[in-house]
């Protein structure tokens, strides 16, 4: 009688794909690749900064190996064989196609497969291509509101043929993630025809709004256009705080705006909520306020004093004190309610792993400085960004947060 096959025997033969379009992926050097998932997803959509082992292992599938191929090269470059508990995970999060069940080592995992993205966006001087592009595809807005940052109002962007054209360059480029925002992009009437050419390429999308636009209508046609997420901007937690910066009667549409979102079929809505000095004591209301809206993800922005209206606001910047109880706070929170995602920048990527494209076509490494490295009319983003390689400093911040940290302001990174 033929002895039963051993289960990793039979799983060593089986070669696995990559799952989809969706999975982008770029060598950062030849121990870094990264990898990202653009597709519609309810939650974060990963980034994964792979470590050289990891960085094997994704090559090999990539190249078409074998699990048994990825093990045994696994093992003779860091003797040892954690290959299998990483492909599960790598199937978990849909970056390959299913692992079929076989025997697992019950030994604890050593080495690493990847590292905290945040972490390496730090470390990196300059990216090989951009992670993220922070499009302000016009400044013209429907509200002034008084932490606003942008130099002005005037700027209708870029025409139809224009716009797509810009797209094929962050496409170009090896984007990944695109975020459109203003001024107020729900003013561009091609705002979906832009989003549909992004997704159209598996660029993950995300735009940015104060809500005042997003009717039933406008919310499904984002949907359709297969937009990844929206988010909605908040300059307080209640009505009195943010109308005292946007001005009266907005809460109201804000909040509408998000249930609208959600009801379209967005598969992610969440909030932007600009901190600063008159509602830093709202803090301890945020995770309420989220469940309101029924909203599980935030970002928090520290207000900046620049731009037209934002450089004279009667508010201030959050102070290192005030950054750091927000740190200990969101500590707390992701202990307590791990269901949420609160995010607080703490490094700066500047020029590092992230661009801006201004409305004009000016190309800019900080959305809070004016000073320009190119001209999208005049080169193409894949070489503005590429030249700028002997141009970053080794360490530090870039642009206004480079500056604002030698004027007190506590936004150091």
């Amino acid at each position: 009688m033929p002895m039963p096959s051993d289960p990793l025997d039979t799983l060593d033969e089986i070669r696995l794909a990559v799952a989809g379009p969706w999975v982008k992926a770029h060598d950062e050097s030849a121990d870094l690749v990264v990898l990202f998932h653009s597709g519609p997803m309810a939650r974060n959509n990963p980034l994964l900064a792979l470590s050289p082992y990891g960085s094997l292992i994704w090559r090999e599938i990539a190249g078409g190996a074998t699990v048994g191929r990825l093990r045994r090269a696994a093992t003779e470059r860091f003797g040892r064989d954690e290959v299998l508990p990483f492909l599960r995970r790598l199937a978990d999060l849909e970056f390959i196609s299913p692992v079929p069940a076989g025997q697992e080592s019950a030994e604890p995992e050593r080495i690493p497969k990847d590292y905290p993205a945040p972490e390496v966006q730090h470390r990196l001087r300059h990216a090989a291509v951009p992670w993220y592009c922070l499009w302000e595809i016009a400044t013209r807005c429907n509200l002034r509101c008084r932490i606003c940052y942008v130099p002005d109002f005037s700027s209708f962007g870029p025409d139809r043929e224009t716009a797509l054209a810009i797209v094929r360059q962050i496409v170009e480029a090896g984007i990944f993630y695109v975020c459109l925002l203003g001024g107020e992009p729900l003013l561009r009437r091609d705002l979906e025809e832009v989003v549909a050419a992004l997704r159209e390429a598996h660029v993950f999308v995300k735009v940015i709004t104060n809500g005042l636009g997003l009717d039933a209508r406008r919310a499904e046609s984002l949907a359709k256009a297969g937009l990844n997420q929206l988010e909605v901007s908040f300059d307080g937690l209640s009505a009195g705080s943010h109308e005292a910066s946007r001005g009266a009667g907005t809460f109201e549409p804000a909040r509408r705006a998000v249930s609208r979102a959600w009801e379209a079929g967005i598969p992610r809505v969440g909030m932007v909520w600009t901190v600063h000095s008159e509602n830093l004591h709202e803090l301890p209301r945020l995770p309420e306020r989220m469940a309101e809206l029924g909203v599980i993800e935030c970002y928090l922005s520290p207000f900046k004093k620049t731009g037209l209206l934002g450089a004279g606001a009667p508010f201030t910047p959050p102070t290192s004190c005030d950054l750091e109880e927000l740190r200990r706070r969101l500590e707390e929170w992701r202990a307590e309610l791990p269901h949420l995602t609160v995010v607080l920048p703490s490094t700066c990527s500047c020029g590092r792993t992230s661009v801006v494209l201004g409305a004009e076509g000016d190309v800019r490494l900080c959305s809070f400085s004016s000073w320009s490295v190119g001209n999208l009319h005049e080169r193409p983003l894949k070489e503005i960004w590429r030249s700028l390689g002997e141009t970053i400093p080794e360490g530090g911040p870039l642009g206004y947060c480079a500056a604002s940290a030698s004027r007190g302001y506590g936004l150091e990174s």
